[in-house]
């Protein structure tokens, strides 16, 4: 039995439901990085409306097919053609009013330039409403 089983029908705590207005955003990977050098991409802008609590979750469809991850997960690996590895690239969201974009940076550390496989990531905007 849940802690909260007894607490569900008189509670503080918060509830949220799905408002129903996902949105998607993507951003494609590809080119090269110089070596020492960095790489940024970024989304297509994601305008908000009127939400009470959020997620920002992402599919790497290289890596991660179909799995949805959490945007604060903090990053996803790309493939690298120079050494047949991955490579991190970190994702982060940025919020402008009301625009969202998320940024992709990649810092290679290397001594050689990486030849990047061209890797789509697809985002999805999904805004919750609180129910009281």
């Amino acid at each position: 039995m849940s802690e909260y089983d007894s607490r569900l029908t008189s509670s503080d705590l918060d509830a949220f439901k799905n408002s129903g207005a996902i949105q998607t955003a993507s951003m494609t990977i590809s080119g090269s990085v110089a070596a020492g050098g960095s790489k940024e991409v970024f989304s297509s802008e994601i305008v908000l409306s009127g939400m009470d609590f959020n997620e920002v979750v992402f599919d790497n469809s290289y890596y991660h097919s179909g799995k949805w991850h959490n945007l604060n997960e903090g990053g996803t690996d790309i493939f690298d053609s120079t050494f047949g590895i991955p490579f991190f690239f970190s994702l982060e969201s940025k919020l402008t009013g009301s625009t969202l974009i998320v940024r992709a940076y990649m810092l290679n550390t290397t001594a050689s330039v990486l030849a990047l496989a061209t890797t789509v990531l697809n985002f999805r905007y999904v805004p919750y409403e609180a129910t009281l």
